[in-house]
């Protein structure tokens, strides 16, 4: 009888024991685990400086726009050539273009045609432009007049030796070519070959424009992207061009806009020789329709609008105003702010 009374105080002693222990080790577990539970962390970002911008690459078309040349009023045989029919020339004052018979054909500025030959006895104001010409030249040693005088003669005599001409000390109709607003850049044509006939009248030479012609073609609506006055940049070789986009029109469903100067002058004054004068030349061109600004970068994430329409970023310290200077893509350019700070994300929710 005893000894079954120890064994069932043994077995309450056994089963108490695991009891208590369940309850203890229950309760610790519980307290460790609730001691490691940690607040998600907010992430942060440090601005930094950026230059950002908006831009788009076309193709550019260059073409060189032609005007008449001066017509030709000798008759004979073509004995040489001194313009280039595929690359242009640039012609000044006293410029020998072409030699018929072997009678040299020169250009000279001067807003009269000559109509008629030059020589003792004749007066007018083409007489006075033929003078002038002279007097420029170094030839006449006075001041021009209207009167084809002995020293006009002397002076025309000069000037033909200089060109290894004959020194008739008379202007043939045609041996000299007056146009207004030299130097000018002129292209030959292909009737303007030695040893081809040539007749008076005949039109052997264009006159090209100060400078091309530039264009970007786009669809009706890629243009409407593209606000007027937006920055261009043009490589032609080693040289570099600037501008901005001008007009646009369109022609068969296509945009045509035009390339213009900072100040809506020529793309390229002086600066096209290595656009070739003949076809329509190509060239890649970037069009810069925002920007480039430089500034306190941020992502677009870190901005927030206010109910009164002010746009905020948070920081340790509290919400700062900014102003949006520049948006590209997910970020953004701001004022308010500077390198350094560091700015409170937005967690998003799991």
């Amino acid at each position: 009888m005893l000894r079954k009374l120890l064994k069932g105080t043994l077995w309450l002693l056994i089963v108490g024991s695991l009891v208590l222990a369940g309850w203890w080790a229950g309760r610790h577990s519980l307290f460790v685990t609730n001691s490691r539970v940690v607040p998600p962390a907010v992430p942060t970002y440090v601005v930094t400086e950026a230059t950002l911008g908006r831009a788009f690459t076309y193709e550019a078309s260059a073409q060189w726009s032609v005007a008449p040349g001066p017509i030709n009023r000798l008759h004979g045989t073509i004995t040489s050539v001194n313009l280039s029919p595929d690359k242009g020339t640039e012609v000044q004052d006293g410029s020998q273009l072409y030699s018929v018979d072997r009678v040299p054909v020169v250009v000279a500025e001067g807003t009269l045609p000559l109509y008629r030959d030059m020589g003792p006895g004749i007066a007018g104001p083409d007489v006075q432009e033929l003078e002038a010409f002279l007097e420029r030249g170094g030839f006449l040693a006075r001041q021009p007049g209207a009167k084809f005088q002995a020293s006009t003669r002397s002076a025309v005599q000069s000037w033909q030796r200089s060109l290894g001409a004959p020194e008739s000390g008379t202007v043939q109709l045609g041996a000299l070519i007056f146009v207004d607003d030299l130097p000018q850049t002129v292209l030959s044509n292909d009737q303007l070959r030695i040893g081809s006939p040539v007749s008076d009248g005949a039109s052997l030479m264009a006159i090209l424009a100060p400078a091309p012609d530039w264009t970007i073609s786009l669809s009706p609506d890629q243009v409407g992207g593209i606000p007027r006055g937006s920055r261009v940049d043009v490589q032609v070789g080693t040289t570099h061009l600037s501008g901005a986009t001008g007009d646009v029109r369109e022609t068969d469903g296509v945009a045509l806009v035009d390339l213009v100067g900072s100040s809506g002058e020529t793309l390229c004054p002086g600066k096209c020789t290595g656009v070739p004068v003949l076809g329509v030349s190509k060239f890649p061109v970037t069009v810069t329709v925002s920007g480039p600004t430089t500034g306190p970068v941020v992502p677009v994430a870190a901005l927030t609008t206010e109910p009164d329409g002010t746009i905020t970023v948070s920081t340790p310290t509290g919400p700062k105003v900014v102003v949006v200077q520049l948006q590209v893509g997910g970020q953004a350019i701001v004022k308010g702010i500077v390198v350094g700070d560091i700015l409170l994300l937005p967690v998003n929710p799991a």
